[in-house]
């Protein structure tokens, strides 16, 4: 027998995965709302593919994608996993 954690929420590996899944989303709603840019290619692989796989394709390509480029270019240092969001507290 297997006991929960924290009672009534999944846990393991599958929901650490739709947990990333939901957070890839975000990085995605992030973008469009504080950037204006809409990575709708992104949204797409991550809809398609899901979360996990997406970013083991995006960390493994051998070049900096053309979203993320671009928005470096819109928004240096404004987009970096680390930067506090105006819906966090910091």
């Amino acid at each position: 027998m297997t006991e929960s954690v924290n009672p009534g929420r999944p846990n393991g590996p599958k929901a650490l995965e739709q947990s990333f899944h939901r957070a890839m989303v975000g990085v995605y709603e992030r973008a469009k709302r504080e950037a204006s840019y809409n990575a709708s290619y992104f949204l797409r692989m991550i809809s398609n593919d899901g979360g996990l796989a997406t970013a083991r394709s995006l960390l493994q390509a051998s070049k900096t994608s053309d979203g993320f480029a671009a928005l470096s270019q819109i928004a240096p240092g404004r987009m970096t996993p680390g930067t506090p969001t105006r819906n966090r507290p910091a």
